[in-house]
């Protein structure tokens, strides 16, 4: 499933997204007003956060009041994706967003949500074997 399969699964919700080898950056996630509270954001970031893992892409993005959302709740609901703030001992001078996510890694166990199993450990280079 490429990024443009996740935007064609959600025809009701506007994706501005770029990608590239490493990660895919949000622009922008618009549910339309008379849509909201019935999950279609929440199903969307599902399938988006499955199809970076999958690829092993970190997803960022920076919450924004420019489309009518209110920025703090826009993190709260990111968290719940796995999404880190980009500051403190966590800050991840690549990315140039307020939060990302890092893969999960999924077979041999997952790692806490916002943080991928070493690439140096085992499971990350059986998984690079496999490729």
């Amino acid at each position: 499933m490429a990024i443009q399969t996740v935007r064609d699964r959600h025809p009701d919700v506007l994706l501005g997204a770029r990608e590239d080898s490493r990660s895919i950056t949000l622009d922008k996630l618009i549910v339309p007003g008379g849509s909201r509270g019935r999950g279609l954001g929440s199903a969307l970031m599902r399938d988006l956060v499955t199809y970076a893992d999958r690829h092993g892409k970190q997803v960022r993005l920076t919450p924004s009041g420019a489309f009518g959302g209110v920025p703090r709740r826009l993190a709260r609901f990111y968290a719940r994706f796995g999404f880190v703030p980009n500051e403190g001992a966590q800050r991840d001078p690549r990315c140039g967003e307020s939060m990302y996510r890092d893969p999960v890694r999924r077979s041999g166990g997952s790692a806490p949500p916002g943080r991928s199993r070493s690439p140096g450990s085992a499971a990350g280079r059986a998984r690079r074997r496999r490729r």
